[in-house]
């Protein structure tokens, strides 16, 4: 027959004392610990409403800018500056040589 040794020695005991302590000590200590972590969880609140506020203009100043790049790209192909006068080509040469030649 199990006794109460054998309880606690497949730690279901003590897995029963701890729930029985926190049915017990719960309500008494939650609403202080809900007070004493009430300005931490305002804080944190206001911290994510100044990082959104702040990624909201970053997002808005970018959308901008991209705006403005884009009108003055368009503006010059419709003036007759195509894509090929602001792109330079590229010079030709293989890298491989370059690295077998002794300096």
């Amino acid at each position: 027959m199990a006794g109460i040794d054998d309880l606690f020695k497949n730690g279901l005991g003590s897995g029963l004392a701890v729930a029985v302590g926190v049915a017990v000590l719960g309500p008494i200590v939650m609403p202080a610990l809900a007070r004493g972590l009430k300005p931490v969880v305002k804080g944190a609140i206001k911290g994510g409403i100044v990082a959104y506020g702040w990624g909201r203009e970053s997002i808005a100043e970018m959308r901008e800018y991209m705006e403005d790049t884009y009108a003055e790209a368009q503006s010059e192909m419709e003036h007759g500056e195509g894509v090929a006068a602001s792109v330079r080509p590229r010079p030709r040469g293989r890298k491989s040589d370059e690295a077998t030649q002794p300096t």
